[in-house]
């Protein structure tokens, strides 16, 4: 076995050596027979998609350890220091375990085949391939093939709508949960229109349902695995969501319009998850509601400095909403989200968060107000306020400087009421 960085050397039509034995994982091209298979599931995906490719794909095998070898080098360090930095100020990761390898065995024991856009190559656990040898008819084979026709969508969308160019695009965290939603829901909605036609029912016969389970999801109950189980909220909630939350919302856009609606769902993707969660507010083009959180002169004099800042939107708002669930989640408190900024300070070693949100009506905001008061930490300092429709949250700041971030809150609170509110874009056709 070579290791994953020399295997594309290898010739295609080489069979896979057994000689030796793996040390950093097996990873080989695929062979003749295992090529043939792939292509007969690249007609399928196109033939459902409603998309050609333009290239045939560079197909590789891997086994489980060469796939975690992979992830490790696609986490970005700079990823994994932001990550510890937001989720760990607001207490939803802890910043003294180690972040990369936990990320590492959480998706290490989810990924039985990926495409990547940067390579453009589909890579395919070892075991799904066996799997494929197997009877047409087997329970095991039948998975393995709705599998790969996820990922060969995958493909597709990055030949003919431009995945990898928008993979590459600057967004918030809660932009990027969004894009990622039409990318994951595409491709899941496909899968299941390919299994769905193999037993001669159509996806019209199943859409309703699938636009319709959203009130009900149960995101941990549908997608488990002990690593996942284990990890935190915050990690299993933005993992599986674009994958069923987007499920949900591209059913939704391919109802309106079919497969050309979800194609120009790729040009022009939602803006926040908050139109994943509620499609109608994306059919209606109804924006984030922008929101600027000034520094604080109090704050910096203290010797805090602002370290980072985005804006985590409604999906991860119901996480932080949800500590004291068990569910993790909390969506009622979250739901009528306007918009947020959440910026972090450091001083030394210590992190403090100010965190402003909006919220469509101030009834949804006292709802939410409510939800962030049980989650606040004790024996930190932290603060929880709400003027109008407005929520503020600070953490572990010291408690001297509550009384003037307050204040400044109260000055933005303000200028909200007196402003209109965000219009509502005239909607575009998606079809």
């Amino acid at each position: 076995a070579r290791p994953a960085a020399e295997a594309p050397n290898r010739p295609a039509t080489e069979e896979p050596k057994s000689a030796a034995p793996p040390r950093a994982g097996l990873a080989r091209p695929a062979t003749p027979r295992e090529r043939a298979t792939v292509d007969d599931l690249v007609r399928a995906a196109e033939a459902v998609r409603q998309l050609k490719l333009r290239e045939p794909v560079q197909v590789e095998i891997e086994d489980g350890e060469a796939i975690a070898q992979s992830l490790r080098t696609q986490i970005d360090d700079d990823e994994i220091e932001r990550a510890r930095i937001i989720y760990g100020a607001l207490g939803l990761l802890d910043t003294e375990s180690d972040i990369r390898s936990m990320f590492v065995a959480v998706l290490g024991e989810q990924v039985i085949g990926y495409y990547d856009p940067e390579t453009r190559r589909l890579v395919v656990r070892d075991t799904v391939m066996v799997a494929l040898a197997g009877e047409p008819s087997s329970e095991q084979t039948q998975e393995a093939s709705l599998v790969l026709v996820h990922e060969l969508v995958h493909a597709l969308q990055d030949q003919r709508l431009g995945l990898g160019e928008s993979y590459e695009q600057a967004r918030t965290a809660d932009a990027d949960n969004a894009f990622r939603a039409v990318v994951e829901g595409d491709a899941t909605l496909a899968m299941l229109a390919h299994a769905l036609g193999q037993q001669g029912i159509p996806l019209s016969a199943a859409r309703e349902g699938i636009q319709q389970m959203g009130s009900y999801l149960d995101l941990n109950a549908l997608v488990r695995g002990e690593k996942l189980d284990d990890a935190p909220a915050i990690v299993r909630v933005t993992l599986v969501a674009p994958y069923l939350r987007g499920l949900q919302f591209i059913a939704s856009v391919e109802g309106r319009g079919g497969w050309p609606a979800v194609n120009n769902a790729h040009r022009r993707p939602p803006l926040s998850t908050e139109q994943v969660i509620h499609p109608q507010k994306y059919f209606d083009r109804e924006p984030p509601e922008r929101i600027d959180v000034a520094d604080h002169q109090e704050l910096l004099a203290s010797g805090f400095e602002r370290v980072e800042q985005d804006t985590l939107g409604e999906l991860e708002l119901s996480v932080y909403l949800g500590q004291r669930n068990p569910s993790g989640t909390n969506d009622a408190a979250a739901a009528g989200w306007a918009g947020d900024q959440l910026v972090v300070y450091r001083r030394g070693e210590e992190l403090g968060v100010v965190w402003w949100t909006t919220w469509d009506s101030e009834a949804e905001a006292e709802e939410a107000y409510r939800a962030a008061q049980t989650v606040a930490p004790s024996g930190t300092p932290s603060l929880t306020d709400r003027k109008g429709r407005a929520v503020l949250i600070v953490l572990g700041l010291p408690a001297k400087l509550h009384r003037s971030l307050r204040s400044q809150f109260t000055s933005f609170a303000r200028a909200i009421e007196a402003r209109p509110a965000p219009p509502t874009l005239r909607p575009s056709p998606v079809y």
